[in-house]
């Protein structure tokens, strides 16, 4: 049981809940201090949920991930119910902020530049990239070229996705990935999180649950992208092969 609902694995369900709560550590970004770590984000379209993810290399890999998610402060009370979400204790918690500006009805992007900045000269962090969905994203562009790294496009389609979103899952089913076991908002995202395939049997998020926020986890995966392409020692081969098992095609 979480978040007061129960939980039942179904086939198009992306992590095993019960895998991703062992992946649950005591570890902060105070932890990561001085560290290099790419961003991932993922822009609402307006008055829904937008957030980013941060990504950590800790060796043996290993990845350490932090999120962070951005709503406008008029649509918090209707997210609520919609949702059935409890958006005001993330308030609190701090791991949701509210947007006051723009009306209160839409993202103001500037809040995502302000914590950005915050949280890399409170913890010395240096950002090695900014993978972005390009969808909503023409008037941002500008603002993210102050932190001096390349913004890396992230094209939203099952081809372009596949490998990394099947690297997410079975680097979770493998105990690789370390998040904050208080970030309940991601969590609760990656709950929500199911997958469609092409006809290829390409495999990316479903965006389509409208009341089933599943940002956080698309920030992840777009950053993920090209963590795991940076990275020269990813065996391919076997990354498809475990994917294939994992669909029951083996």
């Amino acid at each position: 049981k979480g978040l007061n609902m129960w939980v039942q694995m179904s086939d198009d369900d992306y992590i095993d809940i019960e895998k991703w709560n062992e992946c649950a550590t005591d570890l902060t970004l105070e932890d990561m201090r001085g560290k290099e770590c790419g961003v991932g984000l993922d822009l609402s379209s307006g008055g829904d949920l937008t957030s980013l993810a941060l990504e950590f290399e800790l060796g043996n890999d290993e990845y350490f991930i932090e999120s962070h998610s951005f709503i406008p402060i008029n649509r918090l009370q209707e997210h609520i119910k919609t949702d059935k979400a409890p958006y005001d204790m993330w308030l609190r918690q701090e791991l949701l902020t509210a947007t006051e500006t723009l009306g209160g009805v839409k993202t103001d992007y500037k809040y995502i530049i302000k914590h950005l900045k915050e949280l890399q000269e409170l913890y010395d962090l240096k950002y090695r990239f900014i993978a972005y969905d390009p969808h909503n994203a023409d008037a941002f562009l500008n603002d993210l070229e102050c932190f001096g790294c390349d913004c890396i496009e992230i094209v939203q389609s099952a081809r372009n996705l596949n490998s990394a979103t099947v690297d997410f899952k079975l680097s979770v089913d493998g105990g690789t990935i370390k998040y904050n076991r208080k970030n309940s908002l991601l969590t609760w995202s990656i709950a929500n999180a199911k997958l469609i395939h092409n006809s290829f049997g390409e495999c990316k998020i479903d965006k389509n649950y409208r009341t089933k926020r599943i940002d956080p986890v698309d920030a992840i995966i777009d950053v993920h992208k090209v963590m795991i392409e940076n990275k020269s020692t990813i065996d391919l081969n076997r990354t498809t092969e475990n994917y294939l098992k994992m669909m029951g095609w083996m």
